[in-house]
């Protein structure tokens, strides 16, 4: 397995990961177009000192704060200026200390001009098992002129020029990519004298680091007895409809490993549907950005002893953008009936950092404005192919009563959370999903 990064560089590892605070970056995953704003844990607020950028390495120095009662953990904001396509490493610094107190590894793609597309865009870095990329140009015009492909030249991070397969018409073209090191890489488009060159069209990939993979949540990929006789069997689909293979920096299926790329690599065209195992709380694909919006997933659970009363639940498949990092996600019409069992289900997404976090759960009767609090806390996740975990089993009312939940988000974390409500009598599960963001209701407020 290729090595991999949770939220920073490991190979810087001078400095022990318990030590290093998280890096929130905003966007994930920034192209040159865009500014960034980094997200540093601090207590007690602080300023910016200096901002360098030094080829490749860009160095913050903040000063930190002294005391504050209570203590408080804030997030200091750090702006930067759209930045050339390139590999960057992030140092941050204390003022007047030596020790890098945040570090980061991230990856700034082109969005600007583009004249030629790359898929698929990630491919692993120095292997000898690479596939074939398409070629296509970004105006719609063909690559190869009356599909005549004799004149065309590719080459690839300035190596020497590649053999290529058109495709019928000329629109566009396969090759294989020759090996080479971490980074973005340009291709060139030659026809005769005439070099059309894209910036970072490509990007080899070693490190599977937040800016170039996107971490898609599956809630539950496992096996386990239940209550009342009950057996449980989650299974998933994974479908890449492209004519391309897609890199995954992980795979979920249960096997055994041999030789690379094993369920890492998607066929093109392929559907892929396998039992989960071993993932009680949840799993994380990596799927490389600029890919994983074409992916299709499907995940259900079923209770394989009660086959004859239905197929099963669906559970969603929860991509990045469904996830919150600072908003209160709220759960509607939860039914606290004794009749069901409720179980709240809660995850964190890198980053997360290295000390588990307590999370209140606010829960809301509508009907008579109670509200109680709850509070439960994270697991720390061992890699990043597992999120971030923590359960509550909320106690029953009344019957037929409902309640509002209101989780607050993991700190400056991608954070998701949902509800399954199962019948005692016939084990039947339904999952409530957030049903929107926002504070909890204030039902003492007064209209001025």
């Amino acid at each position: 397995m290729k090595k991999t990064v949770f939220g920073f560089l490991l190979a810087l590892a001078a400095f022990p990961l318990s030590a290093l605070e998280p890096v929130v970056m905003d966007p994930i995953a920034p192209t040159s177009a865009d500014p960034i704003e980094l997200r540093l844990a601090v207590v007690c607020g602080a300023t910016t000192d200096s901002v360098n950028v030094v080829g490749n390495v860009i160095k913050v120095v903040v000063d930190i704060h002294g005391f504050c009662s209570p203590p408080i953990r804030t997030a200091h904001r750090v702006q930067l200026a759209p930045l050339p396509p390139g590999s960057y490493r992030l140092e941050v610094f204390r003022k007047g200390l030596d020790a890098i107190y945040a570090q980061e590894l991230f990856v700034v793609r082109n969005g600007g001009a583009r004249v030629v597309e790359a898929h698929p865009f990630a491919l692993p870095a120095n292997t000898l098992e690479r596939p074939r990329i398409r070629i296509t140009r970004t105006d719609g015009n063909r690559v190869c002129a009356a599909g005549n492909c004799a004149d065309v030249v590719i080459r690839v991070a300035g190596g020497v020029p590649l053999d290529v397969k058109p495709e019928p018409g000329g629109f566009a073209v396969w090759l294989t990519p020759p090996a080479h090191a971490e980074g973005l890489v340009p291709i060139d488009l030659i026809h005769g004298d005439a070099i059309e060159r894209t910036e970072a069209a490509l990007y080899y990939f070693d490190e599977t680091h937040p800016s170039t993979f996107e971490s898609i949540l599956f809630p539950v990929l496992d096996e386990l007895n239940g209550a009342n006789g009950s057996h449980w069997i989650s299974e998933a689909v994974v479908a890449n409809p492209n004519p391309w293979y897609v890199e995954n920096g992980n795979y979920l299926e249960k096997t055994v490993c041999i030789t690379y790329p094993c369920g890492e690599r998607l066929s093109p065209s392929s559907y892929t549907r396998f039992e989960g195992k071993d993932y009680p709380h949840g799993a994380i694909l990596l799927s490389p950005r600029g890919e994983s919006d074409t992916l299709s997933f499907s995940l259900r659970v079923r209770d394989t002893s009660r086959v004859r009363d239905g197929f099963g639940t669906e559970i969603p498949v929860v991509r990045e953008r469904d996830m919150s990092r600072e908003h209160t996600l709220a759960l509607l019409d939860v039914p606290r009936d004794p009749r069901y069992r409720v179980k709240l289900r809660a995850y964190a997404v890198r980053p997360f950092g290295e000390t588990p976090q307590r999370v209140r759960a606010t829960i809301v009767n509508p009907d008579t404005k109670v509200r109680t609090e709850q509070w439960f806390e994270f697991t720390v996740p061992s890699d990043v192919f597992h999120p971030a975990y923590a359960e509550l089993d909320l106690p029953a009312g009344a019957e037929g009563e409902r309640s509002a939940i209101y989780v607050d988000p993991v700190w400056q974390t991608l954070t998701w959370v949902f509800a399954t409500v199962t019948n005692n009598d016939t084990q039947q599960v339904t999952t409530i999903t957030p049903n929107g963001d926002g504070p909890t209701p204030c039902f003492t407020c007064v209209e001025p």
